[in-house]
């Protein structure tokens, strides 16, 4: 009597090769959903800082427009109620604009924590009349 054996038609399990190819897949689809991520959760922060400091500098200038006192140019302080931004008030007078009587001084708005050298995250250009390094 012989024996026959039956072989089946399809595959009973996957191959090492397969399941490393899959895991390599799969790895590569989380690396990149996670890189994606941290580029999201960066956005939303920096978009989150520039709405704080626009709204900082729309309070400071609500403010100073009340009281009708603007500070000297050249001020760098914190912004009240923040302890991680701070304003600067800087002359930014181009040459047509000081010879028809007018000054520009521009209030930025930027992260203490960065340095005073930081970019600004909001500013607002002003004019005034006189001279923009003078007391307003």
């Amino acid at each position: 009597m012989s024996r026959t054996f039956f072989k089946p038609f399809g595959r009973a399990g996957l191959t090492l090769v397969e399941v490393i190819a899959g895991l390599a897949l799969l790895a590569t689809l989380l690396a990149s959903i996670l890189v994606s991520f941290g580029a999201h959760i960066a956005q939303i922060r920096a978009a989150r800082d520039r709405l704080a400091a626009v709204d900082a500098a729309d309070r400071l200038l609500k403010e100073w427009t009340s009281k009708d006192a603007f500070p000297m140019v050249g001020t760098t302080q914190g912004v009240p109620g923040s302890d991680v931004l701070s304003w600067r008030l800087v002359a930014n007078d181009s040459g047509e604009i000081r010879q028809a009587g007018w000054g520009s001084v521009r209030l930025e708005v930027f992260r203490s924590d960065k340095g005073i050298t930081a970019k600004a995250l909001a500013s607002v250009e002003l004019l005034v009349s006189g001279n923009a390094t003078a007391s307003k």
